[in-house]
Formats: C-alpha cells, structure tokens, sequence
C-alpha cells in the first residue's frame, strides 16, 4: 500500500493511478485532517475505485466514514462534508 500527501485537484485525480504492483493507494488532502481518498482496484470490473474517506477519533473510537465515490462527489463536497462531520463530532 502506497501512502501519499497532495494539494488534491480534480486534474490530478482523474489522472492518478496505482503504482504498478499495488493493490491501494491512499491519498491524504492537506486540508483537512483525516481526508482521504483511497484508490483501488475493482477486479471483476476492471476498472479503479476512488472513495472519499473520513477517519476520525470520536468518543475514543477511531472511525472510517465512507463519504463517496470520485468523480461523483468533488473535491469541494467530499470536503464540505468532512468539515460538517468533524463539527458534529466535536460538539458530542
């Protein structure tokens, strides 16, 4: 598993694939803490899945909260989104 930090753009992310070899790459916005959008490979489509991850403490618990698939959810959403979900957190 490869694991790497980006100013995420939607031109870099269309473009972006797995290092030959690897079954995940993992790309961490620097942004916001705990963004991730996790590429992998779907074998009986044959094509590559990117997920925007959430991963989070809360409660002592670390979370991975499944945002959405790229392209379907931007940068911008799965971001605005992040920052919805870290704010409901911490007010817990």
């Amino acid at each position: 598993m490869s694991s790497i930090s980006l100013d995420l753009i939607k031109g870099l992310l269309n473009k972006i694939n797995i290092p030959e070899g690897e079954k995940l790459l993992i790309i961490h916005d620097k942004d916001i803490i705990g963004l991730k959008l996790k590429i992998s490979w779907v074998v009986r489509r044959g094509r590559l899945r990117k997920t925007w991850v959430l991963e989070q403490k809360f409660k002592n618990q670390s979370l991975k909260i499944t945002i959405g698939e790229f392209p379907y959810v931007s940068i911008k959403e799965a971001r605005k989104i992040a920052r919805e979900l870290k704010t409901l957190m911490a007010k817990e």
